[in-house]
């Protein structure tokens, strides 16, 4: 698995945890992510974040992420 798809399979885990319903891994699931997510954007979320708890505002995201516009 390259970088790029273990940063997209990261995201689709980070989607589905303490959730009751599960986010398969499936091809179209991949696919969906990929819709929503660039690479770059994938990557950020993947290093940034190892579970999410709790609803973040894009300037609360911006700063735990170091990535700043």
């Amino acid at each position: 698995m390259t970088q790029v798809e273990d940063n997209y399979e990261n995201v689709r885990k980070l989607l589905i945890a303490g959730r009751s319903t599960p986010l398969p891994k499936h091809e179209l699931t991949e696919k969906l992510i990929r819709n929503l997510y660039h690479e770059e954007e994938a990557s950020v979320i993947s290093s940034s974040f190892k579970e999410i708890r709790e609803y973040l505002t894009v300037d609360q995201i911006s700063e735990k992420s170091g990535e700043f516009d």
